[in-house]
């Protein structure tokens, strides 16, 4: 058969083609909807339509599509939040909160709750908050402290939110049912992917510049270097994710600072792996450094050996060196901070270069 496109204008042409593809879709969409309550069903068919497709189509290629978890369970709201209306006989709120996620993912809700980033909405009411606002200007420090760190979400009335607070995906954000942070930040809705999560890009998104430099330090790297090369080899969207089992050849972020091995179990909990606090112009120690410490280093070991055998120099090779390297590194870190230099980063910074950690 002739091509009908081939004779239509290009924006015409181009039209079928993306109505076609949809259609094509509609068979799957229909058939993981009726896998979901009578409420989503209902989203779906609606939201389907036009009003918001490419939400719908996202979800369909997530995890919570095969599973039967639709639109209501997750923005579903109850009487006491304040952020509820009620949509066609529905009682929901726009606003997923780790709250919601917590109903079905429990531990890594109230793992991320007690985490420094649920509590980065703190910066609200501090110093550097006011010098933002006194510098730059209130619009910068929304678009730059609160867009990473959280706004305080307010309720004007009927569940309208506020659209000086709102929307606002910060990792800190003061949601109104009580709850802190955005699970979105990191697993992106509505696909609500592992591998957007685990990917050092995502935490790229805030941890960048000269006040907080970690995504420089690590693209620079041979850690970032190695991973960018072999990124296929990651296997980041599977759902069992641990090191020397389903992966080996390069860390990212999540490895170190949240990742499971074979001893060690994942958390959401960013900090607790990390025994020291180097936003005091005074480096300080946390609580529990050692116990933080001694996890650190158990997913430091595994793939150590296996790096340094098939991508960078042996560990046999150096022997001992290389651990004597590691600590006078930490030892002129800390010498620096205790100056009080404002550059105390530059010897971390060195030291990641190196490939010592």
């Amino acid at each position: 058969m002739p091509n009908k496109s081939a004779s239509l204008p290009l924006c015409a042409a181009v039209f079928l083609l993306v109505t076609s593809a949809f259609a094509q879709d509609a068979p799957d969409i229909a058939k993981l909807a009726a896998n979901t309550s009578k409420e989503s069903q209902a989203c779906i068919a609606c939201h389907r339509e036009g009003v918001a497709p490419l939400a719908v189509q996202q979800w369909a290629a997530s995890r919570h599509a095969q599973v039967g978890i639709g639109c209501y369970e997750c923005h579903q709201a109850g009487k006491d939040r304040p952020d509820g209306f009620e949509h066609f006989g529905q009682r929901i709120s726009v606003m997923v909160t780790p709250d919601s996620c917590g109903t079905c993912h429990s531990k890594e809700a109230q793992e991320f709750q007690t985490s420094h980033h649920a509590q980065a909405g703190q910066i609200l009411g501090s110093l550097d908050n006011v010098l933002g606002e006194d510098v730059e200007g209130p619009a910068a420090a929304v678009m730059g402290c609160a867009k990473c760190h959280g706004s305080v979400v307010k309720v004007i009335a009927n569940g309208k939110l506020d659209p000086a607070t709102w929307p606002n995906e910060g990792i800190g954000r003061v949601n109104p049912d009580g709850s802190k942070g955005s699970c979105s930040v990191c697993h992106s809705r509505h696909t609500f992917s592992l591998a957007i999560a685990r990917q050092p890009e995502s935490c790229g998104y805030c941890h960048l510049g000269p006040d907080h430099p970690q995504a420089e330090i690590y693209d620079e790297s041979k850690h970032g270097v190695t991973y960018r090369a072999l990124i296929g080899q990651m296997n980041l969207n599977a759902a069992s994710w641990v090191l020397g089992k389903d992966y080996s050849v390069a860390p990212t972020c999540d490895t170190c600072h949240m990742g499971a091995t074979s001893k060690l179990a994942s958390t959401h909990d960013v900090g607790a792996r990390i025994s020291w606090n180097l936003r005091p112009e005074i480096a300080i120690r946390q609580k529990d450094w050692e116990k933080k410490r001694g996890e650190m280093k158990s997913v430091c070991q595994l793939p150590r050996l296996r790096l340094g055998e098939q991508l960078l120099h042996p560990v046999r090779q150096r022997g001992g060196s290389w651990q004597r390297q590691v600590l006078q590194a930490g030892e002129r870190h800390h010498a620096e901070a205790a100056a009080g230099r404002k550059n105390h980063q530059h010897a971390l910074r060195r030291a990641h270069q190196m490939d010592l950690f």
